[in-house]
């Protein structure tokens, strides 16, 4: 009988320990889908920075370049238009604002004027317009270095050279 009984405990305790570790490896299996699943989200937010971080290659392409000077009664004032084309990159941010910087370089080693507007980009194309006041008057556009310039755009991203295109027609 005591092998009977020893032999039944055993198989008890076998019952118990299987059972047991039945029970712990559910546990261990929730536990092993909680830790994937865990996983997964923290590559997909990993991916979505990768993806915010990098910064697309866009061309800033200035055209229908045009400079004039409105003599008024107190001060004449240089008048600066141009259309603008973004292009490259798969898409462009909705909404992309260009900070864009008017330099005026008077005649003569004259100092140097400048002004920066920010410009709302929609769909690739903008219009921009900008004005400086000139500080003497009977100034000819022809004595004038007078650039449009995009410096950065949206994120303060900065605009290289290379990324800007001005129209070859002449000012």
């Amino acid at each position: 009988m005591k092998d009977k009984s020893a032999v039944f405990r055993l198989w008890l305790i076998a019952v118990c320990v299987v059972s047991i570790a039945a029970c712990g490896d559910d546990h261990l299996q929730d536990e092993v889908h909680a830790l994937r699943a865990e996983l997964d989200d923290t590559r997909q937010v990993v991916q979505r920075l990768q993806a915010q971080h990098q910064v697309p290659e866009y061309r800033f392409i200035l055209f229908n370049v045009s400079d004039q000077i409105q003599e008024k009664t107190f001060q004449p004032i240089l008048i600066s238009r141009a259309e603008l084309n973004v292009e490259g990159g798969e898409t462009a941010p909705a909404p992309l604002y260009l900070d864009v910087e008017l330099k005026v370089e008077l005649p003569e080693n004259g100092p140097v004027l400048t002004s920066r507007q920010i410009f709302y980009v929609n769909e690739g194309q903008a219009k921009v317009h900008m004005e400086h006041i000139l500080p003497e008057h009977g100034l000819k556009l022809e004595e004038l270095s007078v650039s449009l310039t995009p410096l950065n755009w949206y994120r303060g991203e900065r605009i290289s050279t290379d990324q800007v295109q001005v129209d070859p027609n002449p000012r």
